[in-house]
């Protein structure tokens, strides 16, 4: 493996790894989570609705579900994890993906289903409902990537990123930092990208340095959402190579799809909770118990029927 491949991979493993552990930090527990939600007055305003149509919110639960038990099932097979590592973290966005849309359907928001429109709605969300969404999901990045001084929003005490190198492993650095390092790398991508689009509609090779600030200072805030977008296009798309030739141990690589395994697990825990209080518990038990009696349903004991459990006696 190439020294810039295995930059490229041990980037992506410390981001995700660092994100796993700086939840568990937070929030111990799948009670914890669901206790710290319940507390939330943004949480505590929504109501049951009967206007909502049960069948498309099960139909989208179901997807992400049935893609997260892949997801779990992989990690039973250390020898087969260093060709699926790919193809992980493409289903870690796909999981989370679906289960945003059957938020966006539990609050009768008619999102269009493009990645783009999905990713700028929840980004807005996190920022405009108050008390709804917990960190480190809600803290965002916004301005210049490239400032001096770059700060994480809605952190529970403030955070300048200092953090630098993303080969750091997370034992040796506060978590915080990490995510941060997580946001500001996804941003700098995002605002390159959107200069570079100015420049190919404008026609030209070059931006000045005002309209260049004007970009980025109005590019929207970058969110958890967006980082997770950027790992499934560079691990689909453009980065093969950094896992094809890489020599990492099934050690590590079960260590990354636990990661992955318990982002999922408690990003959707958020989704579901605001789905429960929009539908009500025995609606949204009815679907899941139809889930969970389809052939391969039954494996959710340890995944969506694990956060069920945790909603229904702390919510």
């Amino acid at each position: 493996m190439t020294i810039d491949h295995a930059a490229r991979y041990w980037a992506y493993a410390n981001y995700l790894i660092a994100l796993s552990s700086l939840i568990k930090q937070e929030y111990p527990s799948n009670a914890d989570l669901v206790g710290t939600l319940a507390r939330y007055q943004g949480i505590q305003r929504l109501s049951r609705s009967n206007e909502i149509d049960r069948k498309p919110i099960a139909k989208t639960l179901r997807h992400s579900w049935f893609t997260e038990l892949l997801l779990h099932e992989t990690n039973h097979y250390s020898n087969l994890l260093p060709y699926a590592m790919p193809w992980s973290m493409v289903q870690v966005y796909y999981t989370i993906h679906s289960a945003l849309r059957a938020y966006f359907l539990a609050c009768r928001r008619q999102v269009e289903p493009v990645h783009e429109v999905a990713l700028r709605t929840i980004g807005s969300d996190l920022v405009s409902y108050k008390e709804r969404f917990p960190p480190p999901w809600n803290c965002v990045l916004s301005g210049d990537p490239r400032a001096a001084m770059v700060c994480l929003s809605n952190t529970p005490y403030p955070i300048t990123i200092d953090l630098h190198n993303a080969l750091l492993p997370p034992s040796a650095v506060d978590l915080w930092q990490h995510y941060g390092l997580f946001l500001k790398t996804t941003r700098l991508r995002q605002t390159d990208r959107a200069i570079r689009n100015w420049k190919k509609t404008q026609y030209k090779q070059r931006i000045s340095q005002a309209q260049r600030q004007a970009i980025v200072q109005g590019y929207r805030p970058t969110t958890l959402f967006d980082a997770i977008y950027r790992i499934r296009a560079r691990a689909n798309y453009k980065d093969i190579d950094s896992f094809i030739f890489s020599e990492t141990n099934p050690l590590d690589y079960t260590a990354l799809q636990t990661a992955l395994c318990h982002i999922v697990q408690s990003t959707l825990l958020i989704f579901e909770v605001v789905i429960v209080k929009s539908l009500g518990k025995q609606l949204y038990a009815d679907i899941l118990a139809e889930f969970m009696a389809t052939p391969w349903g039954t494996a959710a004991t340890q995944t969506a029927f694990d956060r069920w459990t945790a909603i229904e006696s702390d919510l």
